[in-house]
């Protein structure tokens, strides 16, 4: 999937003029199908072949919806991550208490793992460095994003801290960065409808963070 076949820019605009919406249901499902086999085999491992046998069609269809494996990768995680993001910053600039915004959190983070399987966990899984190659755009992109859930995680466990709800030996950014690492970790382990749900481990790891966290 290097250099698109000649005239398929014209053809992809065309598809998606003359039927909007099945256009963007079958790229939804052309997602979701790349999401699988990315999960299933890494980015570099899988072929366009790979995809487009997913998908149920021939790899040059699959120009229609992307011009690029890369570009298809992209598409899979932004959306998702991005909207985590947006999710723990309108949490911490809420109203409430700061253990209740902290399970919010941890709760809608893995909420979403669950809503966006497999897409989020490939992005995790994969060296976004190497995937970005020379695109530093993408690249810069995804670790503002990165360090923009981070800064809301730290400031909802500072604000605590100052308050005196929770009380650690530790630095806030250690902290934060544990909180992160323990919801990031389940791309790991987590297979949905094959065990506890997403929303109650969500649950159960605020439960065993704010034990060691809140005063007493």
């Amino acid at each position: 999937m290097a250099d698109q076949p000649s005239g398929i820019g014209v053809r992809r605009r065309n598809a998606r003029e003359e039927s909007s919406e099945v256009y963007d249901e079958r790229r939804e499902q052309l997602l979701r199908a790349a999401a699988k086999v990315f999960r299933a085999k890494g980015f570099h491992a899988t072929s366009v072949s790979d995809i487009a046998a997913e998908f149920g069609s021939d790899r040059a269809s699959l120009y229609y919806y992307v011009g690029s494996k890369k570009e298809l990768f992209e598409m899979v995680v932004e959306q998702a991550v991005l909207e985590n993001v947006q999710m723990a910053e309108q949490v911490r600039d809420g109203t409430g208490e700061p253990a209740a915004k902290l399970r919010e959190i941890l709760v809608g983070l893995m909420r979403s793992y669950d809503a966006n399987y497999p897409q989020l966990f490939v992005f995790l899984q994969e060296d976004t460095d190497r995937l970005a190659g020379k695109d530093e755009a993408w690249r810069e992109r995804m670790q503002e994003w990165s360090r923009r859930y981070f800064r809301a995680v730290r400031d909802v466990i500072g604000a605590g801290m100052e308050s005196g709800v929770f009380a650690s030996q530790l630095p806030v950014a250690v902290i934060a960065q544990g909180v992160v690492g323990m919801v990031s970790w389940s791309h790991r382990w987590y297979q949905p409808d094959t065990g506890v749900p997403a929303e109650q481990i969500g649950a159960g790891f605020a439960d065993m963070l704010l034990d060691g966290l809140t005063t007493h």
